[in-house]
């Protein structure tokens, strides 16, 4: 199963500056935030700066998801630095968009978006035709 990550073979290191991945998300939140406007999720009033916290995370992570979904399967199911890029370019959305709770996004969060991600590809791999948590 993909879930499974073998820690003793060697570890896959993407280099990628903080401010590129960052760069990345932020383009990837504004179409999310387009996107969720024009199906009528979020107010038009708002500029996606403005939004709460709690809804810029949901955005972001989103985002993220979006653009790992992009990426090697084997760079999301082996042991990588995906998650060290995840953090960091997350946690440097407080300053983007002056919310100083981004700071607290942590591993653990990350590690959650991507067991998302590896359990989707779990499902395409046992050929599993439920689409119940999409």
């Amino acid at each position: 199963m993909f879930n499974k990550i073998n820690k003793s073979e060697k570890m896959i290191e993407i280099h990628v500056p903080t401010n590129a991945a960052v760069t990345l998300l932020t383009e990837q939140m504004e179409k999310e935030f387009e996107a969720r406007r024009k199906a009528g999720m979020l107010e038009t009033d708002f500029m996606l700066h403005e939004l709460p916290y709690s809804e810029l995370l949901k955005i972001a992570e989103t985002a993220a998801f979006d653009i790992l979904m992009l990426l090697p399967v084997q760079i999301l199911t082996e042991e990588s630095n995906i998650s060290d890029i995840v953090v960091k370019a997350i946690r440097a959305l407080a300053e983007s968009y002056q919310k100083d709770s981004f700071k607290s996004y942590n591993y653990s969060d990350a590690e959650k978006l991507l067991a998302r991600i590896r359990n989707s590809f779990n499902i395409l791999e046992s050929g599993e035709k439920d689409f119940s948590n999409n």
